[in-house]
């Protein structure tokens, strides 16, 4: 039996998309009206909202939950955090868009950024901000927008880093992690190997740079036997592998 490919009719992927991301379909979209809701909700003034941007805003309000249990905000500061993440998704839904196709640069700057944005907002997190929770934030968003079509990640090496993504490719690829003991083990003995290792939201700057480096190298080699392959198909294809292993188990 072949593999089995889902051909969604259009209804049905305008449902997923607004049961995930929270967009709605484009014939939908009111710039007066939405550019309001996002004013209202998320503190976002903007002179015209294309239904580009709209859509961009929402991946980066998507993406914030997929680090959010990581954070550890002070008490009685709603306010302050609210404008934290609004000031954050703002940022990304523009620059997500001034290229057409997103480059490893642009990733990076992006990082740094939001990054900065939280080290200036410090007094409401009882723990620092870190590189590898700021590299999530970022990557879902484009991941998101890459999934509905909305931005080009042609030659892209970053992927969202969580314990799946380490899990997958430990086992394609021995990688000198951080240990949680400072010290090697044998990660053939290991079940789960994220779990011996330096979770992805303490990462700082150097430790993301390695696992980039690593993996740049990994799918550069992945694709000299078969072109398809890059980095995007690699994480769509283990990420949800990893996820059925763990059920498994």
């Amino acid at each position: 039996m072949g593999k089995r490919t889902w051909n969604l009719s259009e209804q049905a992927q305008e449902f997923f998309v607004y049961s995930v991301l929270g967009i709605v379909p484009e014939e939908y979209f009111d710039n007066d009206t939405y550019k309001e809701y996002l004013k209202t909700e998320y503190e976002y003034d903007c002179e015209e909202l294309s239904y580009k941007t709209y859509c961009a805003f929402m991946c980066a309000v998507r993406a914030y939950k997929d680090l959010a249990r990581t954070l550890n905000y002070v008490e009685n500061e709603e306010n302050e955090k609210a404008t934290f993440k609004n000031t954050v998704y703002g940022y990304l839904a523009n620059e997500c868009l001034i290229e057409e196709n997103i480059s490893n640069e642009k990733i990076i700057n992006m990082i740094e950024e939001v990054k900065a944005i939280a080290d200036n907002n410090k007094v409401l997190l009882k723990n620092d901000f870190t590189y590898g929770q700021a590299q999530k934030w970022v990557n879902m968003t484009i991941k998101y927008l890459r999934l509905i079509k909305m931005v080009r990640c042609d030659d892209i090496i970053h992927i969202p880093v969580d314990s799946y993504i380490i899990d997958a490719f430990w086992e394609n690829r021995e990688i000198d992690f951080y240990s949680k003991q400072s010290e090697k083990f044998n990660h053939n003995l290991c079940q789960r190997p994220s779990n011996h290792i330096l979770a992805w939201s303490k990462w700082n700057e150097s430790v993301y740079n390695a696992f980039v480096n690593k993996f740049k190298e990994y799918i550069e080699n992945k694709k000299l036997k078969d072109k398809r392959i890059n980095s995007l198909t690699w994480e769509h294809e283990n990420w949800i592998k990893i996820s059925e292993s763990r059920k498994i188990k």
